[in-house]
């Protein structure tokens, strides 16, 4: 039979009129569960799994129409045996049906075919986003009008809607409004007794949280409070503060609840991650987003910082990313006044007191509390980046223990996260192959700086992958390296390249491939600059050296590095006099916040001078005012390589364990 024919034999027999109520009906009942689902308790899969049932149900449908309605159209002509003779209750099958079942089975094909990707995209291959359980659900209240005045009952509406508003736009969490709750009381309450209207919102939308007020007017004021309800058990989680404006402006006050309700909701979607005692206003968080989205930026950081605590004065965090700031441009005046105008209160909570602590421990230059208190603030917060790699940092350059790095590095998986758009990803990288090469493992700090190295283009970061290179004796790999960076550096950046280079091969004690170093500098570099000068000072050419920081002492004359070198130089230069009479000027110089500094060039000029006693009394004083150990200083600086090996040494490496 050909298929037009069949096709019109089956609008004859009205198959089509039987198989299209059963898709109609299908597609009223699923719009009707795609509506009230959630309002009574069923889970979102529900409508998939309706879905599948459906589709299934269609071919079997097909079947049916066939078995109770069509079959009875059929003309019933027995089957003929091989002998020609009619079997009984046997019948011939009709080209009609032959074709019918023939469609059924290719029906039955396909839909099983739909129903399995359905169930595929759905329950099998698909990632499922965490959907908002019942503590995600919001409820907003209009707000009550406590004027007197029926006229002011719009502002009780305004306030909702506003609320309403700000999370949703901010994608804080699924709101329930008024309106929503009025929306269904027709529906989903019919036939139910009227007096159970008022338990709707508890009932059938299950909110985790209910935010209500009220407002009053007291003389020309408007006076504003708000409450956020635990909605399952009704007990009052927090209150927020009055706020009240004048009454010809009720959006001010509004605008202001706002951003308080915002900020709390914001900042208490995981309460142990933050450090507010009170939640912050929601336009000072955003600042404070801005600004870390920006660090590399260090004007758009700041300004983004200081517009936060503009917007709200009571804002802990941007405060101390303040201090922080300015801490790390060493402006360390600046940092330790923002501190002392931090006051703790009775409001302080205990991390704030200990964050508190670890920044005037920092200030004083007290490595091991800086220590503690930063391990204390990593259990609150071990997953933040900053704070994870802050103890990378104290760990390695404060205290001097590498060998306490790596557990620290590892709790945050490196392949989860897009370096590019990372800044502290990268920091971490960094401060993780500087504890590799002081634990010798060369390779693994080799393998992780090149792979950061493929990702982003950071001069810095030659410094570390050159040392490892140098320290596992790969120098085709740094000849290698040197040829890639020379192509584009600038002459000063490629200078104090080399001069960190020659440095490496000084603590290798390969005197010779560290003069090969700076000699290049020697030659490329035309100003009288701190690199020409010290690199004629590394290559142990003083009288050049005395003649260059002479200079440069003379045009800055509070550098402490250019005293040192003049010192050590003059002394070299049998003007011993003359040099002890500049360390004098660099002992006149000590003041607050240098953190042993000036004892540090104090004991490199002795280190020159071979005063082994000298050496080790200002590495000492140094260390023990919070001196820290770098890339270039300590173990890793070439003036006291002849003393590593010395137990004095030891003891001023491990003097903050």
């Amino acid at each position: 039979m050909k298929f037009n024919k069949f096709l019109k034999e089956c609008n004859q027999k009205d198959v089509f009129k039987k198989l299209s109520l059963y898709v109609v009906t299908s597609w009223v009942i699923i719009q009707v569960f795609a509506t009230i689902w959630e309002p009574i308790g069923l889970p979102k899969e529900s409508v998939t799994i309706l879905l599948i049932i459906l589709l299934l149900g269609f071919p079997i449908n097909v079947y049916l129409v066939w078995r109770f309605d069509l079959v009875k159209q059929e003309p019933r002509i027995l089957k003929i045996n091989k002998k020609g003779e009619e079997v009984p209750g046997k019948y011939q099958k009709s080209k009609f049906q032959k074709v019918y079942f023939s469609v059924l089975s290719v029906l039955s094909i396909a839909f099983l075919g739909i129903v399995m990707v359905i169930i595929y995209n759905n329950f099998i291959g698909s990632v499922h986003i965490q959907e908002l359980d019942v503590s995600d659900k919001i409820a907003v209240e209009i707000f009550g009008n406590n004027t007197g005045d029926p006229k002011n009952d719009i502002i009780g509406k305004m306030t909702a809607d506003w609320i309403i508003h700000g999370i949703s736009e901010n994608d804080i969490g699924q709101v329930i409004s008024q309106k929503t709750v009025d929306d269904y009381t027709g529906i989903v309450m019919a036939g139910v007794n009227p007096s159970r209207s008022k338990n709707l919102l508890k009932e059938y939308f299950k909110p985790g949280k209910t935010i209500s007020g009220n407002f009053y007017q007291k003389d020309d004021k408007l006076l504003f409070q708000g409450s956020l309800i635990d909605a399952n058990n009704n007990n009052e989680q927090v209150s927020f503060k009055l706020v009240e404006c004048n009454s010809e402006n009720p959006l001010d006050c509004i605008e202001q609840l706002k951003q308080l309700i915002l900020g709390y909701l914001v900042m208490n979607q995981n309460p142990l991650l933050t450090l507010e005692s009170n939640p912050p206003k929601f336009d000072a968080y955003q600042h404070v987003i801005t600004a870390r989205a920006n660090a590399k930026d260090y004007d758009v950081y700041i300004d983004g910082i200081e517009k936060a605590i503009a917007a709200d004065p009571d804002y802990f965090e941007p405060k101390l990313l303040e201090i922080v700031f300015y801490y790390n441009r060493q402006d360390y005046h600046k940092s330790d006044s923002l501190l002392r105008q931090i006051k703790p209160n009775s409001n302080t909570t205990s991390r704030q007191l200990n964050l508190l602590n670890m920044y005037t421990s920092l200030m004083e230059g007290d490595n091991r509390k800086v220590y503690d208190y930063i391990a204390r603030e990593y259990s609150y917060n071990k997953f933040d980046l900053e704070t994870n790699q802050s103890l990378m940092v104290i760990a390695l350059q404060f205290i001097n223990r590498p060998e306490l790095v790596e557990d620290v590095y590892k709790e945050i998986p490196s392949g989860d996260l897009i370096i590019e758009n990372c800044l502290f990803c990268e920091y971490r990288n960094y401060v993780m192959s500087m504890a590799d090469i002081q634990l010798k493992r060369y390779d693994e700090a080799i393998a992780l700086l090149s792979e950061t190295m493929g990702k982003i283009d950071e001069f810095y970061l030659n410094k570390p992958l050159s040392s490892a290179y140098i320290r596992s004796n790969k120098l085709t790999e740094l000849a290698q390296l040197l040829a890639d960076v020379e192509l584009t550096a600038e002459v000063k950046d490629l200078n104090e390249l080399y001069l960190f280079i020659g440095n490496e091969f000084l603590l290798s004690q390969n005197r010779e491939m560290a003069n090969t170093y700076f000699s290049k500098v020697s030659q490329t570099e035309q100003d009288q600059s701190n690199s020409l000068a010290e690199s004629f000072y590394l290559l142990e050419d003083y009288k050049k050296s005395e003649n260059m920081y002479q200079i440069l002492h003379d045009e800055n004359p509070q550098d402490l590095t250019y005293i040192s070198r003049l010192a050590a130089s003059l002394a070299k230069n049998q003007k011993v006099e003359e040099g002890a009479s500049m360390i004098k000027k660099l002992e006149s110089l000590r003041e607050d916040f240098q953190y042993g500094e000036v004892d540090y060039r104090i004991a490199q000029y002795y280190a020159v001078l071979q005063d082994e006693e000298n050496v080790f009394q200002y590495l000492l004083k140094s260390i023990a005012q919070g001196n820290y150990y770098t890339i270039s200083s300590f173990q890793n600086d070439p003036h006291f390589v002849n003393y590593f090996k010395s137990k004095k040494f030891e003891s001023i490496l491990t003097y903050w364990h």
